[in-house]
């Protein structure tokens, strides 16, 4: 109840998730040239994810495909029928692989349903202490190549699991993220991307950060006990004005081509408009 009217208060005053304010490029997020000097190990137009396994080994998906990145070239390990849309490494060097709506470990196929629920959107794979392994199901709805519309739709159906690979039963660790796109175990708990909320959590706690300059996607953990987190575009004020819009969002979801939807993107695209 007090979160409802809070939203109220919010709307009518432009505040809270009804502000078009956008949180500047400052502290850790200041631009660097951290990229620009990295090594380049692959160049690839479908690289989706990647893992290290414990032998030193870096996996890449790309498309169907899972290469192995060995002496400056790639070598295929692993084709499947269906784009790979999350990587992970057991300790043990098996490799889990997800295909959208359904998770294979080294060539076997676990349940595709948690919860009462299926699979629908799986965008993100990390390995708990314990040998569990962290799901992030993003959307009840949509599927990983169709996030726009869960955007637009101001999807809030996302959830994070921890799956016990050996029996293949998934326990849902915390339900109604708005696009979850990452999750790592730390000290304090499972921490989360909530990529619409542009903020992180801890599953299962109110605990979040502050709003974030982007949309929050997948969380990487560093040797000394912190991580990297990605941000797979950035916020403007045009897209945050766009989801208050509700007439004209609607408007432009029915009646022009999603490429051209005032709404991130994770590249420029090559057409005039």
């Amino acid at each position: 109840m007090l979160d409802f009217v809070g939203q109220k208060i919010g709307s009518l005053l432009g505040r809270g998730g009804s502000s078009l304010s956008v949180p500047i490029l400052d502290g850790a997020f200041k631009p660097n040239n951290l990229l620009e000097e990295a090594e380049v190990l692959l160049e690839r137009h479908d690289l989706e994810d990647m893992a290290l396994a414990p032998d030193g080994t870096l996996f890449v998906a790309a498309g169907a495909d899972v290469l192995a990145i060995e002496g400056g070239a790639a070598r295929l390990v692993e084709r499947h029928a269906d784009r790979v849309t999350a990587l992970a490494i057991l300790r043990d060097g098996s490799r889990v692989v997800a295909l959208g709506d359904r998770i294979v470990i080294e060539g076997r196929a676990i349940p595709s349903e948690a919860g009462g629920r299926r699979f629908k959107a799986i965008t993100a794979l990390s390995v708990m202490a314990d040998g569990r392994i962290l799901i992030c199901d993003a959307s009840a709805r949509y599927d990983g190549e169709q996030w726009q519309y869960d955007l637009m739709t101001k999807g809030r159906s996302g959830r994070v699991l921890a799956l016990e690979p050996s029996s293949g039963t998934a326990e849902p660790l915390q339900n109604d993220l708005a696009w979850a796109f990452g999750a790592l175990e730390c000290r304090s708990g499972v921490l989360v991307s909530e990529s619409w909320r542009h903020r992180l959590r801890f599953a299962g706690k109110g605990d979040a950060t502050a709003e974030l300059p982007g949309y929050p996607a997948r969380i990487t953990p560093t040797a000394d006990g912190g991580f990297w987190l990605s941000l797979f575009s950035g916020r403007a004020q045009i897209v945050e004005f766009v989801l208050q819009e509700n007439a004209f969002r609607r408007e432009m979801m029915e009646t022009i081509d999603p490429k051209h939807w005032i709404s991130p993107a994770l590249s420029s695209g090559v057409d005039f408009q």
